[in-house]
């Protein structure tokens, strides 16, 4: 039986690789993670190195099935890159709200790296580089690519 946890885009999986890399190739301290599975409420990666805290908002790509209830698994009939783009544009309102209560917290965006996102942070170049917004992207092999504000990442490239 199939449940959402199977796909490598699912956010739980995408916020799993990226606390790995932000600790191990990083040097972060995650002080704080939402348990996704259970919807728990939260910072998705809360994270501190050398005295900067970086809180970092995680999305999965949509899936094209339904992922709970009595339809889970069923295909859904809503498009998989508008829903993604709703759930973009929650993760840039949730750290405009947490940047304007904490001014001196790193922000960062965490996505698989599904061509959906990777245009839409390329439209958001100007934001990006203004509100130095770090971006995580995740691919199906479980490979994180850092992106710093302002920078290009070779996702953006194809």
């Amino acid at each position: 039986m199939w449940t959402k946890d199977m796909d490598w885009f699912w956010e739980g999986n995408v916020q799993k690789r990226i606390i790995e890399y932000m600790k191990n190739a990083e040097g972060f301290e995650i002080l704080e993670s939402a348990d996704t599975l259970s919807k728990a409420r939260g910072p998705d990666i809360l994270a501190a190195k050398s005295g900067v805290k970086r809180i970092v908002s995680v999305k999965g790509y949509p899936s094209d099935k339904y992922v709970d209830g009595e339809r889970a698994g069923l295909k859904k009939r809503t498009n998989p890159n508008t829903q993604a783009k709703h759930w973009f544009s929650e993760a840039i309102l949730d750290l405009m709200r947490t940047k304007s209560a904490q001014p001196e917290i790193e922000i960062a965006l965490g996505f698989p790296g599904y061509d959906r996102f990777v245009r839409l942070l390329r439209e958001v170049k100007w934001f990006r580089e203004r509100v130095n917004l770090f971006c995580y992207f995740v691919d199906a092999n479980g490979t994180v690519t850092v992106c710093a504000p302002g920078e290009d990442s070779h996702f953006f490239n194809r």
